[in-house]
């Protein structure tokens, strides 16, 4: 019994000196410091970005809040993402055993964003090991995806992401992705010498893709409610220039009534496509990159 009491004396003690330089920090946190090591110390391990860090402040217990964060290239490079805050609280049993573990919470994009994160023994030079999730994500409101893809994206996006690796190169890495976008529209698709699409519309696309060693596998990607739907899976060779990826897509589209109705003012493509399809469906692959992508109609 006395042991008992001496172990809750000692819990209770630790529990009020956490709490006390808690509040010492709070009062005199060394925020500009703080911003100008973090900022150069995430600029150095990322190479090609530059890290912008607003105001950061101390959450109680052991949090701290950065608003607004933004990582853009560098030499005057386009804003690649940009959080309107961002919260990071280390795990205090981690921090204990010597560890960089901890998770994070944010606003970005009119949407939340949410995760767990965990640094190796060489810190943020890695191994990362990361999980993150997301919704109500407002694709719009992103400049660099409007910028990377060459068209206009719109729609909500929702999902998750894991990655085991370094953070600074994908060789040797690992990880899962899943997404939803849901009410979206893609613009100005030249998919087919014959076939142009100004706006291509979808009620929802699902993707789900995976990371080994730099080799990215698409699982699945399935999409409906607009003009065009259908089933796609392959592989996508990820190049240093993001949009200069290879792909290697195949799969299934179901053309609507009216996207056939909209392409009968091209004889030549209408005839082929009603050539190919069986059962309203055209087996179809695209090659090609990201930036470029080409799609062939198969059968016939």
């Amino acid at each position: 019994m006395r042991t008992s009491g001496r172990r809750k004396r000692w819990a209770a003690y630790g529990l009020y000196c956490l709490l006390l330089v808690s509040v010492l920090l709070y009062y005199r946190f060394p925020a500009q410091e703080l911003k100008r090591f973090l900022e150069s110390e995430l600029t150095r391990a990322i190479p090609g970005v530059k890290v912008g860090l607003g105001r950061i402040g101390l959450v109680l217990p052991l949090g701290i809040e950065i608003g607004p964060l933004s990582i853009s290239g560098k030499n005057g490079g386009s804003i690649l993402l940009q959080a309107k805050t961002m919260t990071i609280e280390p795990l205090v049993r981690s921090l204990l055993r010597g560890k960089g573990d901890g998770r994070f919470h944010g606003l970005a994009y009119q949407g939340k964003v949410h995760g767990n994160i965990s640094l190796g023994e060489q810190g943020l030079k890695g191994p990362l090991r990361i999980k993150a999730e997301f919704k109500g994500i407002k694709l719009r409101d992103n400049p660099w995806v409007q910028e990377l893809l060459g068209r206009r994206l719109e729609g909500g996006l929702e999902g998750g992401v894991t990655y085991e690796g370094s953070p600074v190169s994908f060789s040797g890495g690992k990880g899962e992705a899943s997404f939803l976008l849901s009410n979206g529209s893609l613009g100005h698709l030249q998919l087919h010498p014959l076939l142009k699409i100004d706006t291509l519309t979808f009620k929802e696309a699902k993707i789900q893709a995976t990371l080994q060693n730099r080799d990215i596998t698409v699982k699945r990607v399935e999409f409906g409610g607009g003009q065009i739907g259908g089933e796609l899976s392959g592989r996508v060779e990820p190049a240093a220039d993001i949009m200069a990826s290879v792909l290697q897509i195949h799969g299934e589209i179901r053309p609507s009534s009216e996207f056939l109705q909209e392409i009968s003012t091209t004889p030549e493509l209408l005839r082929l496509v009603k050539e190919r399809m069986k059962k309203g469906t055209l087996p179809v692959s695209i090659t090609g990159t990201l930036r470029e992508p080409v799609m062939e109609l198969l059968g016939g």
